[in-house]
């Protein structure tokens, strides 16, 4: 009796440890899955940082393509913005010269062209 006890819990442990040994490999295999699949995040990850490199230089460069065009833009219009305040000096020295001569009658230049106040 004690023999066959004996082998049944024998038998009861083989087939426990038959178990705890696949449930081993299951657990190894979701390991492995799980160390698989970190590495290929990581990969993934990489590559997402260089992008984001990649597109934080591209930004970087255009802003300063940007600056430098709207650096360049500013000038150009102060230039303009000094041509057009001489041109409005120009124009405002030109319209009182006009305003004088408007104001001058022929009748006043006649007498000194002709030589005498009486013709």
């Amino acid at each position: 009796r004690s023999l066959s006890n004996t082998e049944d819990e024998c038998t009861h442990l083989k087939e426990m440890n038959e178990r705890t040994q696949e449930e081993l490999r299951e657990l190894a295999n979701k390991y492995n899955g799980a160390v698989n699949e970190i590495k290929d995040l990581s990969d993934k990850l990489k590559v997402a940082e260089g992008k984001q490199e990649e597109i934080q230089q591209k930004g970087q460069a255009e802003k300063k393509e940007l600056q430098h065009k709207i650096d360049e833009m500013e000038e150009k219009e102060q230039e303009l913005q000094a041509k057009i305040e001489a041109l409005q000096a120009d124009n405002d020295f030109t319209n009182e010269r006009l305003t004088a001569l408007q104001g001058i009658q022929v009748d006043d230049f006649l007498p000194k062209i002709n030589g005498s106040t009486e013709k």
